[in-house]
């Protein structure tokens, strides 16, 4: 994982001007790089130099474990060649996809339930209310 900055790059980005760039503790920065998610280029002094391209990269690592991806599977997105990376892409994908549908369901039923005239939230009988298809409709464990 080269991170070096092209000829007609910008200039080297100081480690705090990194952190001040993204909002992440200069520490973050380096238990990231520790995790082989980031490499500064250079040093100067005892600071770490990182290529302007690393701001794009800490933003793809913070939105994808907000999302739910855990660093270990950040870092076999970047370290994947070929077709590796499109097949893990493709699993995350579908896994996010149906992450954001079930938050969908919780978004609309709350969305009712801020207008509903029922006494509690588990008295609606809206059909908004309803999550039950949420669930399958035999457990995991039974045989088909």
């Amino acid at each position: 994982m080269s991170l070096q900055p092209d000829d007609d790059d910008h200039q080297l980005l100081d480690i705090g001007e990194v952190s001040a760039r993204t909002g992440l503790a200069p520490s973050k920065l380096r238990f990231y790089e520790a995790q082989g998610l980031i490499e500064h280029h250079d040093r100067k002094g005892l600071r770490r130099q990182y290529a302007p391209i690393v701001i794009d990269r800490l933003a793809f690592i913070v939105l994808s474990q907000e999302a739910g991806l855990t660093l270990d599977e950040i870092g076999r997105l970047f370290a994947a060649r070929g077709r590796d990376w499109k097949r893990i892409a493709r699993h995350k994908h579908n896994e996010i996809s149906a992450r954001i549908e079930r938050l969908e369901a919780v978004r609309v039923r709350l969305e009712h339930a801020l207008e509903c005239p029922s006494p509690t939230f588990v008295q609606c009988e809206h059909p908004h209310h309803t999550v039950a298809h949420a669930f399958a409709l035999s457990p995991s464990w039974s045989s088909p």
